[in-house]
């Protein structure tokens, strides 16, 4: 026989908890906590902006191309590295 009513001690618990955790969010958005803790942080260039610029868009291809090749590279140096302990 199934269980039905196995999971309502968690039923409740997200009952009560859920509306608190989207309280909390709502405030850090209506404060701009996010950007607050990216500031702390030193990560101020992560934070939302309003401004949209081209250049950024450019610069993350061409970071996306550099993470793309040292993958490759990393991966080849491995195989190599395992082949030459299989011949050991």
């Amino acid at each position: 026989m199934i269980k039905i009513m196995g999971d309502a001690k968690f039923a409740s618990s997200f009952i009560q908890y859920c509306p608190i955790l989207l309280v909390l969010l709502t405030i850090f958005n209506i404060f701009d906590v996010y950007g607050r803790i990216l500031a702390g942080l030193g990560l101020s260039r992560f934070k939302f902006s309003e401004n949209f610029n081209d250049e950024k868009i450019e610069e993350g291809r061409l970071l996306l191309q550099k993470g793309k090749v040292l993958y490759k590279t990393s991966k080849l140096m491995l195989i190599k590295l395992v082949k030459l302990e299989l011949s050991i």
